[in-house]
């Protein structure tokens, strides 16, 4: 069995340089979104649910439910017009 430590997984790496999402042909999923590591989907645990992220440059990954005991969730309008 792998070794499954981070608490979410994306599907791609975040380029800095063109801003721009590098993904794997071999589907490989990266750490907290940076690291590269040896797992797959299938390699992840029941309690990894699936979401595509609105913040993190519409990434796809997998997201750790089993530790969460409630979510709040709250729509906020940053932009103020005088």
């Amino acid at each position: 069995m792998k070794k499954i430590n981070a608490n979410w997984y994306t599907k791609g790496k975040l380029n800095r340089r063109n801003w721009q999402i590098d993904e794997n042909e071999n589907g490989y999923l990266y750490s907290v979104g940076r690291y590269l590591t040896k797992l797959k989907k299938e390699d992840l645990t029941a309690d990894y649910i699936e979401f595509q992220s609105r913040t993190i440059w519409y990434m796809d990954g997998y997201v750790k439910t089993s530790e969460v005991k409630d979510i709040f969730f709250t729509y906020s309008n940053s932009v103020i017009c005088q």
